[in-house]
């Protein structure tokens, strides 16, 4: 009997413990969740940077062409211009792409902001 009594003691002394240990954990917690959502923020704003810069590289050429270096530009200046049906489909493929790109900006904000809290 003495032995299980010594063993709820040694369990209250720990309970009370890791309570004090907790609230010094959610002191500490205040000032990082103060600066989480300045974080949140400029990881948002760095990936909608990112994704300005591949919607640039959407619409710029893979290949420069230059006819002194490239034998082969010259033939493709020489082509038709893109049919007047294709030019919408590319615009909004170019559209969606760019809507799912900040799509996922957003969502990793949203999951950085719920982290912080």
């Amino acid at each position: 009997m003495m032995r299980f009594a010594g063993f709820l003691m040694l369990l209250v002394c720990l309970a009370q413990t890791s309570s004090a240990k907790d609230k010094l954990d959610d002191a500490k917690a205040v000032p990082e969740a103060a600066l989480c959502k300045p974080v949140c923020v400029s990881a948002r704003q760095d990936c909608r940077a990112q994704v300005q810069q591949a919607t640039d590289a959407d619409t710029s050429p893979v290949l420069s062409m230059n006819q002194s270096t490239n034998p082969y530009a010259t033939a493709s200046s020489e082509l038709r211009p893109q049919s007047q049906q294709l030019r919408p489909t590319e615009a909004q493929a170019f559209r969606a792409r760019r809507s799912e790109r900040l799509q996922a900006c957003e969502m990793q904000y949203l999951n950085c902001t719920r982290t912080c809290s």
